[in-house]
């Protein structure tokens, strides 16, 4: 085949063809395939503990919030004071 006949779309089509032939890149669309269903079932996960997890930290801070931190032990509890 002389080179000067040959289409730019005929060279595209050998490649293609190729390319399908070759087995080698089935296992990059496999990994591919793999990682585009974990990071959705990750995405899927966050979704669905979100209010879990936010309600939990609100409940937390509040708790954290309202808690006394004594800075010596010669102080007493508070609890005790009120007595």
């Amino acid at each position: 085949m002389d080179m000067h006949s040959v289409t730019g779309g005929q060279i595209l089509a050998a490649q293609v063809r190729d390319f399908c032939a070759d087995e080698a890149a089935s296992s990059t669309v496999e990994m591919v395939v793999g990682m585009a269903g974990a990071i959705g079932l990750g995405l899927a996960v966050m979704d669905a503990v979100e209010k879990g997890v936010e309600n939990l930290s609100t409940d937390i801070s509040s708790f954290l919030s309202n808690y006394e931190i004594r800075t010596s032990f010669d102080d007493p509890p508070a609890e005790e004071e009120a007595r």
